[in-house]
């Protein structure tokens, strides 16, 4: 279990990565659409999960984008220089339990 303090300490190296890695006070909340896939483009095997996921779950990519924004904030708080698929797995599993705890998602398998 880590402390209060030590989640705080890690949130805080994660946001000064968002803001290296973007400039300017940029985010990942703020990251457009386009930017998040242009992330996903360079690696073919996180480009065919993000595909598989989207046609699995019928999400477009408005859906996709805040997935990846999560995905990408995982991968900050856990230090990487790049999402791979632990990071988009894990953002994906909130995903569905958001979905699944408003009754639109329960039709939809857990990842």
């Amino acid at each position: 279990e880590e402390s209060t303090e030590a989640v705080a300490q890690r949130v805080l190296r994660a946001r000064g990565r968002q803001i290296a890695r973007q400039g300017s006070g940029v985010s990942n909340a703020s990251l457009s659409t386009e930017q998040l896939f242009d992330v996903v483009r360079k690696s073919p095997k996180l480009k065919n999960r993000v595909s598989d996921v989207m046609g699995e779950h019928r999400l477009s990519a408005r859906g996709m984008g805040r997935i990846l924004k999560v995905a990408r904030t995982i991968a900050d708080l856990r230090g990487a220089q790049s999402l791979d698929i632990r990071d988009l797995n894990e953002a994906m599993a909130f995903r569905l339990i958001d979905l699944q705890g408003s009754g639109l998602g329960a039709c939809i398998p857990a990842v």
